[in-house]
């Protein structure tokens, strides 16, 4: 019964369509589908990424200076820039307007927390470069051990990147062919990526024969090249971007004829540069544009893919279905979109990175999009690869993600327009919809993190970063716990870590709640001498929000429990430390255990808590911090007053200190 109704519903149906007149019909089926298109249209504007503006702090880079100094902020140069100060209303843009090359190769190197794995890359690409495009080098030492190839130089003229040799022209400009740079882009780095980057430039830098770093194709590290003054360019996003984002920054501002971007771990082999420079040459249009795509699709077979989880490789082939189906003609046929190795011309540079939407993982595909819609030849290179530890890809995370490639490269095909008329995408006047959250007070706002971050002590009613160390052995930063703070765990029940991680904005306004409001407080259990390793797993932003710090004070051993005591000397060099780390430091809270300060039966228990206060009264109170003592008796308030009295002395001697 049920197939016969359905089968007489379909004959209905067919009748009604047969009584509408043909215009009429041909008409709605029109107008459904001009609907359909301008509904996919606006929905394709909506979602479609829109790249922030760089800011003015972005735009400059530090180096090191020739006595080894981190020098301050310096302007980027930026061709992008000098063509938007060009532009008049119907003019097009294109190479011939770009500025000049100084030098040969530019290197972008786009870097997220990478201090374990950056020395490496970087050893390995500065052979390479300062062997075949440093200016005393030449091609024909190609077949020398990068560890011998040590050269001494005269001081940078300041042109190019400041290689001034006696093999310069006499004009003092980079020989045809030589000359290189290293663009570090920091894209919001919490760790001490930058710091690493400015070590090993100093290392190449004064020494003429440097120590080498050990990397994905070195394992064994020979002794490094010697580099001149400003090879190396650090450049620090003040947000995190992408490496999308971060790649498109770097290659705003650099000064080479070619220019190339490698990830900071090393997993693609750097000496397979020369096949990339190779093979642009070849295909270069007589404009001089090309690009060459390091790929990875001759290793499909190896025994790096076939060892892969099978979800992994599940997905690699899902990816390259969508590329082929969503993709232009010439970028469907690439194998291998996704290898973080590309080479582009410095002419084809203004058909690019201008137009650059995609900031996250699937940018590659947008390059490629945009250098097939303004006729730029592209070849495949086969290069070398390794898989390397501690990848930022999360494969469950990014794949979730990666629902959205579909819209970043349908936005690339619908608001790029034909060769000729490039870039001419409809600018955005909208403002993103702010959540109302943000609309709310910012009194209110911080009225909520206070209620949603609180977590309870058994100390003191302050509210309190607890900070202990299992087994007084630090590894790494988890080793560390925080009640209501802490890098790697935050809240018992984890209330606190799904707030941080809604969106950057929040996350920023409760990180800064967390810091500042808080004291951050460590307990006996925890090891003064390690100290200094655990702020440096703090990001610089947690560090400078530091404004109250504590300690758990215990005078002396308990005879039961048999807790250890620190020594005086140890909070005096705690608090130095604390000085140095920390700029907003302005008190300090000492938390006295009743159990292990003042022991009733002990006459000689009391003396030695009094003087333990007395003395770091006195030390603290020499830092200008605020003091507070908890529970301090009654009995010992008079300590207090003699402190004040040791500090209006001025009293610093060892002898104006009590000891115990």
């Amino acid at each position: 019964m049920a197939e016969e109704s359905w089968i007489g519903t379909c004959v209905h149906c067919t009748k009604l369509l047969a009584s509408v007149p043909l215009p009429v019909l041909l008409a709605a089926i029109s107008a459904t589908l001009l609907g359909s298109f301008v509904l996919f249209y606006v929905v394709l504007y909506l979602v479609a990424p829109e790249p922030r503006k760089p800011l003015p702090e972005e735009k400059r880079y530090r180096t090191l200076s020739e006595d080894g100094a981190i020098t301050k902020p310096e302007q980027l140069p930026c061709w992008q820039d000098a063509l938007d100060r060009q532009k008049r209303p119907g003019r097009i843009f294109d190479h011939a307007h770009m500025e000049k090359a100084e030098l040969f190769m530019s290197l972008v190197v786009p870097a997220y927390n990478e201090e374990d794995r950056l020395a490496g890359m970087l050893e390995e690409a500065v052979n390479y470069l300062e062997r075949m495009y440093g200016t005393t080098g030449t091609s024909s030492t190609s077949d020398k051990k990068a560890g011998n190839a040590v050269r001494q130089r005269k001081a940078a003229n300041g042109h190019a990147n400041g290689h001034a040799t006696t093999t310069a022209a006499p004009n003092g400009k980079v020989p045809p062919g030589k000359g290189w740079e290293i663009i570090i882009v920091s894209d919001g780095s919490k760790d001490k990526t930058e710091e690493v980057a400015f070590a090993f430039a100093r290392d190449h830098q004064l020494s003429l024969h440097p120590k080498g770093y050990s990397g994905p194709w070195t394992p064994t590290p020979h002794e490094g090249v010697h580099i001149p003054p400003g090879t190396i360019r650090v450049v620090t996003l003040a947000e995190n971007r992408g490496k999308g984002g971060a790649v498109t920054h770097g290659m705003r501002h650099v000064r080479g004829q070619y220019v190339v971007f490698a990830d900071a771990d090393g997993a693609s082999k750097f000496d397979d540069l020369g096949k990339l420079v190779t093979a642009c040459q070849d295909i270069e249009d007589s404009d001089g544009r090309g690009v060459a795509v390091g790929s990875r699709a001759h290793m499909v077979g190896s025994e790096a893919v076939v060892k892969r989880s099978k979800l992994r490789n599940f997905l690699m082939h899902s990816f390259h279905l969508i590329l082929w189906l969503m993709t232009p003609p010439k970028t469907a046929t690439i194998k291998d979109t996704q290898c973080g190795f590309k080479l582009f011309s410095r002419a084809s540079l203004p058909y690019i990175i201008p137009y650059m939407h995609s900031e996250g993982w699937i940018f590659d595909v947008e390059m490629l999009m945009l250098a097939e819609f303004s006729d730029i030849p592209v070849a495949e290179v086969p290069v070398g690869w390794r898989e390397v530890k501690g990848s930022k890809l999360n494969v469950i995370r990014d794949s979730i993600g990666a629902i959205s490639i579909d819209f970043d490269m349908l936005e690339t095909i619908a608001f790029t327009s034909k060769p000729g008329q490039i870039g001419t995408r409809r600018p955005r006047n909208t403002v993103p919809k702010q959540s109302g959250f943000f609309r709310l007070p910012p009194e209110l706002r911080l009225k909520i993190y206070e209620y949603a971050l609180a977590v309870p002590n058994e100390y003191t009613d302050r509210p309190l970063i607890v900070v202990n160390d299992r087994g007084n052995t630090f590894t790494s930063r988890g080793q560390f716990r925080a009640l209501s703070m802490c890098p790697s765990w935050v809240g018992q029940d984890g209330t606190a870590r799904s707030l941080l991680s809604v969106n950057r904005q929040i996350h920023d306004e409760a990180e800064d709640f967390l810091y500042s409001r808080n004291t951050l407080f460590f307990l006996n259990s925890f090891d003064l001498s390690r100290l200094g390793a655990f702020l440096d797993t703090l990001s610089a932003t947690a560090r400078s929000r530091i404004r109250s710090v504590g300690f758990e004070i215990c005078f002396f051993v308990h005879s039961q429990t048999g807790v250890p005591k620190r020594t005086l000397k140890e909070y005096e060099r705690a608090g130095r430390l604390l000085m140095e780390k920390l700029p907003q430091w302005s008190g300090v809270f000492f938390y006295l255990d009743p159990r292990f300060y003042y022991p009733s039966a002990s006459v000689g228990g009391r003396e030695l808590s009094a003087r333990g206060v007395l003395y770091l009264a006195t030390v603290f109170g020499a830092m200008r911090k605020d003091l507070h003592f908890f529970p301090l008796p009654s009995i010992h308030r008079h300590v207090m007053d003699e402190a004040q009295r040791l500090l209006r002395r001025g009293s610093r001697s060892a002898q104006g200190r009590p000891s115990l």
